[in-house]
């Protein structure tokens, strides 16, 4: 069975229409277009993921009566656990970015988090793209590797010099999306990052908006302009563009690596994880990083680490097993 609300819950029903589905209310997360604002929001966020975690906690020990799951797997759902079920948390984050009350928010995170049997880390032993959110002591947590979607496909023929992928909750989607449009227009950065054709402007760029809504903003006539890709198109746009440009969301830097390919992050301004994941990884050489205020194209010499075979997955699998099977 799959539980999740909104966008995510629409996009797992299409990729998995023959299992079972039920809406799990999730927090409406939004950030301000300042820093007042933002601040605003993020305080907001937090009271929201306290009073969630309690009514999604209640809604699971009602649908265990009927439904008597053997696991559970929570992406980042600090309530879906249940005391006499092995339930496993998904998450990169065992010490959370936060600009206030960072003590007491973070011992609170570590009660949640005891509350699980695992938690399964999706990075490499020694946190490697993960930083200091996830290198702590934690003794159920076990390193899974890379979650993603997508796959390298070394076959795949360059079609576009950049693909832009926005994603996010709005009003920061739309305000980068307009903030692109401008420097694009401009061809400010490009012609610092490589020439790539003889010209300004005469690369070719694809961008995919992440969303449905129409929009009135302007893209000059080099870059093509998709709406929203599946993750058939997506596959195929990661694998055939020489450079990436993206949001700074832990999802986005898997799918990079996942296809083998580095790339510019934009943080979302005051989204702290982001901003700590940017610097964390233009410090390492892994990916270089911008700001959303002030956007510079620029992509410095960037090199991924050597990451070991990617099947901690597939053995954290087997343990779960072996662990039901004793049971």
């Amino acid at each position: 069975m799959i539980g999740a609300d909104g966008k995510a819950l629409t996009f797992l029903q299409n990729e998995f229409p023959k299992l079972k589905c039920i809406r799990l209310k999730d927090i409406d997360v939004r950030y301000g277009s300042n820093g007042i604002s933002s601040l605003l929001s993020y305080f907001s966020i937090v009271l929201s993921v306290f009073s969630n975690r309690r009514k999604e906690h209640r809604l699971l020990q009602e649908i265990q009566e009927t439904e008597q799951f053997d696991v559970i797997i929570s992406d980042n759902r600090y309530g879906l656990y249940l005391p006499n079920v092995q339930s496993i948390l998904i998450t990169h984050q065992l010490h959370i970015k936060t600009p206030f009350f960072s003590n007491i928010i973070n011992s609170v995170l570590r009660k949640w988090l005891n509350k699980f049997n695992a938690i399964w880390l999706p990075d490499f032993e020694g946190s490697v793209l993960s930083g200091e959110m996830s290198s702590i002591d934690f003794s159920n947590k076990k390193y899974v590797g890379i979650l993603s979607r997508f796959t390298h496909d070394e076959n795949a023929a360059p079609s576009y010099d950049y693909l832009y992928l926005l994603s996010g909750p709005e009003p920061q989607r739309t305000v980068l999306e307009k903030r692109l449009s401008l420097t694009l227009s401009k061809g400010e950065g490009n012609e610092k990052i490589l020439p790539l054709t003889p010209s300004r402007g005469g690369e070719k760029i694809v961008l995919v908006r992440g969303t449905k809504q129409t929009t009135k903003i302007d893209f000059p006539s080099n870059v093509k302009v998709i709406d929203f890709a599946n993750t058939e198109e997506l596959q195929q746009l990661l694998n055939s563009s020489k450079y990436i440009v993206c949001r700074g969301g832990y999802s986005s830097i898997m799918d990079v690596v996942a296809v083998k390919k580095s790339a510019l992050l934009i943080p979302t301004p005051n989204q702290y994880e982001q901003e700590y994941l940017a610097e964390y990884l233009s410090e390492k050489k892994y990916f270089s990083a911008t700001t959303q205020h002030n956007i510079q194209l620029e992509f410095s010499e960037t090199q991924l680490p050597h990451f070991p075979e990617n099947n901690l997955l597939e053995k954290a699998m087997e343990e779960l097993e072996i662990t039901l099977e004793a049971k």
